[in-house]
């Protein structure tokens, strides 16, 4: 019996620290979704400037493996990449490596 008494209050506790636990969440994430508009957040800027960004970095980008990274730093100790016509004066990229490469590159000094 006394079993029994001790299984009951052990289930209490848990599903007493269950709901504190949901309170707790409420509490907290009110506010935050509460206030939440798209003003709020800062934008995310998930582009690479070619005349910063690291070799690996340029690695990540799609088509660009460890020849075109090179082939890219070799080219920036010498000009500037101004746009995306630039990239197309890499040895081993053309037209088709440039349009999938524009949705990552910028070319702005804002870094």
């Amino acid at each position: 019996m006394d079993e029994r008494k001790d299984n009951r209050r052990e289930m209490g506790a848990g599903k007493t620290f269950f709901f504190a636990g949901i309170v707790l969440c409420v509490f907290f994430a009110a506010p935050i979704l509460v206030n939440l508009n798209e003003s709020s957040l800062a934008p995310i800027d998930c582009k690479l400037n070619p005349n910063t960004a690291s070799e690996y970095e340029l690695a990540e980008l799609p088509t660009i493996g460890p020849g075109r990274t090179g082939a890219i730093a070799e080219y920036r100790k010498n000009k500037r990449f101004e746009n995306m016509n630039d990239i197309e004066q890499v040895r081993g990229i053309g037209e088709k490596t440039v349009r999938k490469l524009e949705p990552f590159l910028k070319f702005e000094d804002t870094d």
